[in-house]
C-alpha cells in the first residue's frame, strides 16, 4: 500500500518523498489505513519501493503485499500521466463500492479507473470489479503486468482463457485491444485485432514501445500494420491443425474428432471454409474448427437454407454470455462474421433478410495437397476483406 492517513488526517503517499523524509515520519508519526483505519507501518530499504504495511494478523481486504513488480508500476504509470497533465489519484479508496483503483483519472469530465493487473485473479473477480466501477459511472482500463504476456512470434501471443476477458474494445471506432506494461523494460505493449486461433494463441498486430515516447490517448489508436504476417501464421497454425493430432485432447475436441470421425471426415482434408479466422472468436468456448465444422455440417449441408437465429441457437453452447467480457462495449456475432465470410466466398447466398441459402456443396479434398493450396487461396483474400 502506497498511501495512507496521518494522525493529523493528511493522506500521505510515501513513494512521492524523499527517502529522508519517509525516515524521519516514520519516528515521528502514525499512520492508519484509509480503508479499514487500522495503524500501519512504513516500511523502507534498499530493495522495495517504499510502502504502508498492515499488521500482520489484520482482516482488512487490502493488506496482502502486491510486489515490488506491481507497486514499481503503478509508480511509473502515475508519473506517466502526471507528466501529461492529467490529474491522477493514487489508490484512492471508493466507499460506495468498496474499491480501490490502482489510479483513478480525472479528465474532460470522466472518471477512469487504472487498474495494474499482475498476478492472477478468477474472472468473476475481475467482472464484479469491473461492474463496479461501471456501476458508479467510472470508466475502467484494465493493464496486465508485462510478466503475463508470452510472447511466441514476433506478431504471436499465448493468452490463457482467464486472460481472453480483458479484451477492451470502447467503440466501434477502435480496435480490440490488449494493454501490457513492464515496470522492468518500461515499456507498453499493446495488441490488437487479434485472431484467436483455437491454440491459446492470438495473432494479432503487436505495438512494443517505450512508456515515455507514448501519451495516454495513443494506447487507443488503431496500430496501422498490414496483416500479411497474421495470415502467414494462420496458414502456419493451419497446417498443424492438418497434419498433427493433439496428443492429450480435451473432452470438447475428443468430442469433435468422434463426431468429425462418425461423419467419415478427417482434420487433414476439411474444406478449407472450415477453421477461418473470426474478428470475436474470444467469445467462443470451443477452437473455430469445432463449431465452424458443425454449422456446415449440421446445418447447410442439411438444411441448405438456415437463419441466422438457427445457427446462434445451434451454437448456444458454445457462446459466452456478454456479461462475461465487461470490457467490450459493442455488440460480437461471431456467427454472423462467419456467416458473412461464407457468403462472401460465394458458399451461401442471403437470400432474404438474416435467412441463408447453401450455393456450393462443402467436399473433403482428395489429398492434404489440395487441402493446403486451398487454405493459400482463402487466407489470401483476407488481405482486402
Amino acid at each position: 500500500m502506497l498511501k495512507a492517513i496521518s494522525e493529523d488526517g493528511k493522506m500521505t503517499v510515501l513513494p512521492l518523498l524523499s527517502k529522508e523524509m519517509v525516515i524521519k515520519l516514520r519516528s515521528t508519526q502514525m499512520f492508519f489505513c484509509p480503508n479499514c483505519k487500522e495503524k500501519v507501518i512504513i516500511r523502507v530499504g534498499d530493495k522495495r519501493i517504499v510502502h504502508f504495511a498492515h499488521q500482520r494478523k489484520s482482516q482488512c481486504a487490502f493488506s496482502t503485499g502486491e510486489g515490488e513488480y506491481h507497486e514499481q508500476g503503478k509508480i511509473d504509470l502515475y508519473h506517466w500521466l502526471k507528466g501529461q497533465g492529467y490529474y491522477v489519484e493514487l489508490e484512492t479508496y471508493l466507499p460506495q463500492i468498496k474499491q480501490r483503483p490502482d489510479l483513478l483519472l480525472f479528465h474532460n469530465n470522466k472518471k477512469v479507473a487504472i487498474e495494474y493487473q499482475c498476478a492472477t485473479i478468477s474472472t468473476k473477480q475481475f467482472i464484479t470489479r469491473t461492474v463496479g466501477y461501471q456501476k458508479i459511472g467510472i470508466i475502467p482500463i484494465w493493464i496486465l503486468g508485462g510478466k503475463r504476456m508470452k510472447r511466441l512470434d514476433k506478431q504471436q501471443l499465448y493468452i490463457t482463457p482467464t486472460d481472453q476477458h480483458f479484451i477492451h474494445h470502447f467503440n466501434d471506432r477502435l480496435a480490440d485491444s490488449y494493454f501490457y506494461y513492464c515496470a522492468n523494460t518500461k515499456e507498453i505493449a499493446i495488441n490488437q485485432n487479434g485472431w484467436l486461433s483455437g491454440r491459446r494463441t492470438v495473432l494479432g498486430n503487436l505495438s512494443i514501445q517505450p512508456i515515455s515516447s507514448l501519451k495516454f490517448v495513443d494506447i487507443f489508436k488503431k496500430i496501422t500494420k498490414d496483416n500479411k504476417e497474421q495470415i502467414r501464421l494462420w496458414l502456419q497454425e493451419k497446417r498443424r491443425f492438418r497434419l498433427y493430432n493433439q496428443p492429450y485432447p480435451s473432452g470438447d475436441e475428443r468430442q469433435w474428432r468422434q463426431w468429425l470421425y462418425l461423419h467419415r471426415y478427417h482434420p487433414s482434408t476439411l474444406p478449407a471454409i472450415i477453421h477461418l479466422p473470426i474478428a470475436s472468436q474470444w467469445k467462443m468456448t470451443v477452437p473455430p474448427w469445432n463449431w465452424q465444422s458443425r454449422v456446415c455440417f449440421d446445418l447447410l449441408m442439411k438444411k441448405r437454407r438456415v437463419t441466422l437465429s438457427d445457427c446462434q441457437q445451434f451454437c448456444r453452447n458454445y457462446i459466452t454470455p456478454d456479461f462475461n467480457f465487461p470490457l467490450v462495449y459493442t455488440k460480437h456475432q461471431p456467427i454472423r462474421e462467419y456467416l458473412t465470410l461464407l457468403s462472401d466466398f460465394h458458399y451461401i447466398q442471403e437470400v432474404s433478410d438474416l435467412t441463408f441459402e447453401l450455393q456450393t456443396e462443402l467436399k473433403s479434398y482428395k489429398s492434404l495437397d489440395q487441402a493446403l493450396e486451398h487454405d493459400k487461396l482463402i487466407m489470401s483474400h483476407f488481405t482486402t476483406l
